[in-house]
Order: C-alpha cells, then structure tokens, then sequence
C-alpha cells in the first residue's frame, strides 16, 4: 500500500486519502474526503478505481446537515464508465 493520508488543522475536522493498493500484478486506486465543519454538517467522499478494469470506477457521497428541527440526509452511489 503506498499513498498519503493528509488532515487539515484540528479546528477544521478534515482528512483526506489517497492510496494506492496492489495486489499482484493489479491495484486499486482508493480517494476519500471527509469533512465535518460543525457538529451537524458532514461531508463524505469515496472514490474507487480499479487497473483490472479501467474503463469503471465507484463513487460514494454522502452529505448530513442537521439544525433544531431538521435533518437533511443525501447519499449517493454510483459507478461509471470512464469511456
């Protein structure tokens, strides 16, 4: 595995990836985006590519917003071809 992993000052609760997994003769490529600028507001981010098939790749968002009376939730998955 070979990749950075870098986060933002503590005040700004955010973290970040980028590795790279390999596994034989084929990897795969992992980013992810995490932020949570206040206790009800998260922001996730995952993307996934593998070599073995280039042409396809996973993404997963996930936002979370909450105040007193609402909860806002918005998930998304989706694959694409990169074609």
């Amino acid at each position: 595995m070979t990749g950075t992993l870098a986060q933002a000052t503590a005040a700004e609760h955010a973290f970040s990836t980028d590795l790279k997994v390999t596994y034989g003769e084929q990897h795969v490529t992992l980013k992810s985006d995490f932020k949570r600028p206040s206790p009800s507001d998260i922001h996730v981010n995952i993307l996934l590519y593998p070599s073995q098939y280039p042409d396809f790749g996973i993404s997963l968002i996930w936002d979370y917003k909450r105040d007193k009376n609402n909860v806002s939730v918005c998930k998304w998955f989706m694959y694409t071809l990169l074609r």
